[in-house]
This record gives C-alpha cells, sequence and structure tokens, in this order.
C-alpha cells in the first residue's frame, strides 16, 4: 500500500508549468533496466481498473514478455498495488522460417492455439530480439534494434489478425538531421503508442555515435503507411532520454525520463547523476517545455498517465539502489508554452 504524503507545491526553474502535488513509494520493485509504463499501450491486453502498471521482460524467442501490476486509489487516497497475472495473454514468440530467404517471423499463440503467425519482410538474422507491445483488441507495435552497428530501428504496426500494416526503418540520421548517412547505432526505443487519431508515437534516445552524446527524440509515424510526420528531438542537461511518451487529454504529448550533464571532453557519452525530465510537445513537433522537475537528485522518471483533474498526472520514478518505485502526482500546464 502507498501512502501520498502531500509536500509544499513547487514552481520549476523560470517556467511555472510543473507543480508537485505529492510522492511517495509503491510495492512495485525497482531492480530492472526496463522503465516502468503506466497504462501503456502494452496496458491494452490488461482490463483492470484504475491504473496499469507494466515492464518489459525480455527473454527471447518471446516478444512480448511483461510483467505487470494494478494500480488502484483508495477511498484514503493512498495507492494499493497488486501484482497481474499474465498466464491468460497471448505469447508472441519470434522465429525464422526454412523457406523464407532468412527473414524473420512472428507467431501469436493463445494456451495451445495459434491465433496467427506474420512473416516480417526485409528482416535478417540480426533483428533477433523484437519486442512488441498491444493487445488483441487493439493490434500491435513492433520495435526492433538489430544487435549489429547499424543507424536504423525497425518499426511495425500489426493488426490483430496478423497482418503488417507497415514496417519501416526509423533512422538516427533523420531524427539527428545528419548530413550523411553515417552512424553505428539505431534508435533505442523505451516507449510505443498510438494517438486518439490512429498515429505512432515512438520514443526514446539516439546518438550517432556510440561514443556520442544521446539526446532524447519524439517521433510521430503515420499509422497506416509508417512514414514519419515529424520529429523532435532534445539534450536536457547534455545527455538525455524517454522512457514513456503519452497523449495528454488536452491533445499535446507528455514525455518523462532522465537528464544528466555529459561527460568530460573525453568522454561525453558516459552518464552522470541522473535528473527527472518532462517534455511537453505539441501537435505539430514544437517542444513546449523541457523541465528539470524538483523531485530530488538521482530520480530517473520512466512512466506518466493523466489523473482525472485538469492537468493532473501520475508519474513513476526510482533512485539509484533504491529497492521499490515512488510514485508522484504532478500537475503540468500542458497548454503553457515556456520559452
Amino acid at each position: 500500500m502507498l501512502t501520498l504524503v502531500p509536500v509544499m507545491i513547487l514552481s520549476i526553474g523560470v517556467c511555472p508549468g510543473i507543480k508537485i502535488l505529492s510522492e511517495g513509494c509503491c510495492t512495485i520493485p525497482a531492480e530492472s533496466w526496463f522503465p516502468l509504463h503506466l497504462n501503456g499501450y502494452e496496458a491494452s491486453a490488461l482490463a483492470c481498473p484504475g491504473f496499469t502498471a507494466t515492464r518489459i521482460v525480455y527473454s527471447p524467442p518471446v516478444a512480448n514478455g511483461m510483467e505487470a501490476w494494478s494500480v488502484v486509489e483508495a477511498p484514503d487516497g493512498s495507492l494499493q498495488c497488486g501484482v497481474i497475472d499474465m498466464s491468460f495473454v497471448p505469447v508472441i514468440t519470434r522465429f525464422q522460417p526454412e523457406d523464407a530467404r532468412g527473414w524473420q517471423a512472428l507467431a501469436c499463440v493463445s494456451q495451445a492455439d495459434t491465433l496467427w503467425t506474420c512473416l516480417l519482410e526485409g528482416t535478417d538474422e540480426w533483428e533477433n530480439g523484437p519486442v512488441v507491445s498491444g493487445s488483441q483488441e487493439s493490434g500491435y507495435l513492433l520495435g526492433s534494434r538489430p544487435d549489429c552497428s547499424r543507424n536504423w530501428t525497425r518499426i511495425a504496426r500489426i493488426a490483430p489478425t496478423g497482418e503488417v500494416i507497415f514496417s519501416t526503418l526509423l533512422t538516427s540520421v533523420y531524427l539527428l538531421d545528419l548530413q550523411e548517412p553515417i552512424g553505428e547505432t539505431g534508435p533505442s526505443v523505451a516507449s510505443l503508442d498510438m494517438t486518439s487519431s490512429g498515429d505512432v508515437v515512438v520514443a526514446g534516445r539516439v546518438s550517432q555515435w556510440y561514443t556520442s552524446p544521446e539526446e532524447w527524440f519524439v517521433c510521430l509515424l503515420d499509422g497506416e503507411t509508417g512514414i514519419p510526420i515529424w520529429k523532435a528531438t532534445g539534450a536536457g542537461m547534455g545527455l538525455a532520454g524517454l522512457y514513456q511518451v503519452i497523449e495528454a487529454p488536452s491533445g499535446v504529448l507528455i514525455g518523462v525520463g532522465a537528464t544528466s550533464p555529459a561527460g568530460d571532453g573525453r568522454n561525453p557519452w558516459v552518464w552522470g547523476q541522473e535528473h527527472p525530465l518532462i517534455v511537453v510537445i505539441g501537435q505539430d513537433g514544437s517542444v513546449l517545455m523541457e523541465e528539470t522537475p524538483a523531485l530530488g537528485t538521482g530520480v530517473s522518471l520512466s512512466g506518466i498517465a493523466p489523473l482525472d483533474a485538469t492537468d493532473c498526472f501520475l508519474a513513476v520514478g526510482k533512485r539509484p539502489e533504491a529497492r521499490w518505485m515512488e510514485v508522484f502526482r504532478l500537475r503540468i500546464a500542458t497548454g503553457t508554452h515556456c520559452p
């Protein structure tokens, strides 16, 4: 059980767009490299009251492995967390058909029944760790970063019946406006979701080289073709990444993650002490806000979801060496433009 204790409302820097309403700890373990999302696209497979917190369990060849918790607000304002049984969720696995010219394929199995299979045309043996989010009701989104030095990551949208709606390569060249098609690392995708208009939001971090400072990125793809509509990037305090991006009730996009000062001149890609990062992006891709809220040193935010009150959100994050995730109630002025 989590009891949220009211704290002083703070203004952040020169931008009055973020206020901390309360904070506390919850009983969701923090020991994982993968971000904890709130009501993410992967939660569409689960019908739970309150909020659904999900986290990837990376276990190839399974592509949609995850653990999940229900987060319900009690009458006294506390949040109660419970583990969700995932045994009923269909399992999606990667395999390589013998007659498919080396292309990868996916199979969706529920209990002993195969619901569908699909062939990912153009893939190869290096794309052997795809991560899939979604459900049989909403369809699926796939992110696949090859385990070799390439400057792209595959993004695909798959219908509930297994047809591939689109499969496209999102490149660091495009996201970083590089003049030449060079680089050795593709975008690292941490968040995949869909907007109310049916387009796909991709977010994470990106750099040109393994030894280049990482920037956060958000990219909106056409939901039918996968063609980029717009992109936004930023470096925060020098290094930055986003772990979840959602569409707010107002229509803007809100992203949460972490930022850090860059390393010294010889190691500019090395992260230092992390600080929380919140980004607000307009419907046209313009960056309306890029702030580090005063949640304490070392906090990294990983998930966010809207509350019933206007411009109020529930966010989750963690501190170094912490055993449990922390929960914050925030007011974010999503209509505010902060210079």
